[in-house]
């Protein structure tokens, strides 16, 4: 059985509201959502092409039955440190720290890490961005970030980075990143 993910939006006004219902990692029933077709491919991250929009009249209720402790694991390297900026989260600016890092599949990718994480692992792999440091990034309701992991796989991520510094290079000023920006190809998977 194929897995399919949908999306779902919710706008300004409704936003303080939605958050203070939904958690991550659980199962939900939701009625009474409008259902649209998402018209710019760039704003799909789900694999549906449609979307849900919540609102504040949206029928929400979790699922009942034992809770998952999903992990996500991503190995990647660090290219490049962006400039610290605030976002809005829980009606307040929050500091964010965000990192280009490429991942196992060698595109490049944003992650960011919030102010509770700043004075600790931000602030570790700030210093060693210029070394492009392999990193293992464990996440689930809480975030783990280990450097330096001595695993076979972060040594033949090392490698690839130190085979690939031109890609890794051309990665942030032409801000391959971001969806829009994805037009050269990454490298074969032999150079990896």
């Amino acid at each position: 059985m194929q897995q399919s993910t949908i999306q779902a939006v919710t706008y300004t006004k409704d936003v303080a509201a939605i958050d203070r219902i939904l958690e991550a990692y659980c199962l939900y029933y939701i009625g009474n959502a409008s259902v649209s077709k998402i018209t710019q491919q760039k704003f799909q991250f789900a694999t549906s092409s449609l979307q849900l929009t919540l609102t504040g009249r949206t029928f929400i209720r979790q699922i009942e039955g034992p809770k998952k402790l999903f992990l996500i694991y991503i190995l990647c390297a660090v290219v490049n440190v962006l400039p610290g900026r605030t976002m809005p989260r829980d009606n307040k600016q929050v500091q964010i720290q965000e990192f280009v890092i490429v991942n196992d599949e060698c595109k490049p990718v944003i992650f960011t890490m919030w102010e509770e994480f700043l004075d600790s692992y931000a602030a570790q792999l700030v210093d060693v961005a210029p070394t492009f440091p392999i990193i293992l990034i464990i996440t689930q309701v809480k975030n783990y970030c280990q450097a330096y992991t001595p695993i076979p796989q972060a040594a033949e991520l090392q490698n690839w980075v130190k085979g690939n510094c031109t890609y890794i290079e051309k990665s942030v000023p032409d801000r391959l990143y971001e969806r829009e920006h994805q037009t050269i190809e990454t490298p074969a998977e032999n150079q990896f």
